[in-house]
């Protein structure tokens, strides 16, 4: 059924003039007339009762005017919809994300993307970085915060500033007198820290720091995140180090001093699939280019 000729019956209905109507819609009159015509011909039925002097809606007309009225709404509001999606102003991204990465950047991102797009759906879902990368390949996600070096090819990154590591000691540790330690300051004191299966490359870089400092770490307990790992130094069953914006966790026991001179860093990433990238996913990834500038 042509829209147009649709809207030419609203048109009509509205001003019972054929010399108006034509105006308001940009078209002659002949070309009006025709319209209407073969629109009464497809529906079978007569729209309009037409004299020299007057034009009037008929009975069947008249009943039909609503449901088309409503007809041209839903075709104009398909429309809308159609150009926000292709424009990818509308829709949904499933954002995967590591525990520790929701105490750096992603919320504050995912917050002024909400912000610039409400009518976007998110779905979060939290997962270790090499889970994120494996359900991106899936297709599961459409994007990504995990930590580099990637374990599969078919990724595209979009690097983000690595976090800093500092120290987390029990509150009543002689250590703790100290506004800044340095890694070898720790090199008599049990270790807390993350299991080398939830991220070996992270888990190797600490290694490597406290080896070049002058010493092997003494790793009393693991844990399977940052958190716990927190939640262990409070117990006093050693020392940890985390990432910089954990300090703001407010945990009783503990207590949080910077390190000076080298020390491990937390890389950040934003992931998704190789290839080229519109829509939503480019939205997101221009929000990101933009906060970091």
């Amino acid at each position: 059924m042509d829209l147009r000729a649709l809207q030419s019956f609203v048109v009509l209905s509205e001003t019972l003039n054929f010399h108006a109507a034509a105006e308001r819609l940009h078209v002659t009159q002949p070309a009006l007339t025709t319209r209407l015509q073969r629109l009464e011909r497809d529906l079978d039925l007569l729209l309009f009762e037409r004299s020299r002097r007057s034009v009037v809606l008929t009975p069947e007309g008249a009943r039909l005017l609503p449901q088309v009225r409503r007809l041209l709404r839903e075709a104009a509001e398909t429309e809308k919809l159609a150009q926000a999606i292709a424009a990818g102003a509308t829709g949904s991204l499933r954002i995967g994300y590591t525990p520790v990465s929701f105490f750096s950047y992603p919320p504050d991102l995912i917050r002024a993307f909400s912000r610039r797009h409400p009518e976007v759906g998110l779905q979060l879902f939290e997962m270790l970085s090499h889970d994120v990368e494996e359900a991106l390949l899936r297709r599961d996600l459409d994007l990504g915060f995990l930590h580099p070096p990637l374990v599969s090819p078919g990724l595209t990154l979009q690097r983000l500033r690595a976090e800093p590591f500092i120290a987390v000691l029990p509150k009543d540790h002689a250590l703790a007198a100290r506004k800044r330690l340095r890694l070898a300051d720790l090199a008599a004191e049990d270790f807390v820290m993350v299991r080398r299966e939830i991220g070996p490359a992270i888990y190797d870089q600490v290694i490597a720091h406290c080896r070049d400092a002058g010493f092997a770490p003494r790793i009393r307990e693991e844990a399977s995140t940052s958190l716990s790992v927190v939640a262990l130094v409070s117990a006093g069953l050693g020392v940890g180090l985390v990432i910089e914006p954990m300090a703001r966790l407010r945990r009783p026991g503990v207590c949080y001093r910077p390190l000076a001179g080298p020390k491990p860093s937390l890389p950040f990433a934003l992931a998704r699939r190789a290839g080229p990238a519109g829509g939503l996913i480019g939205r997101f990834q221009a929000l990101v280019r933009d906060r970091r500038a």
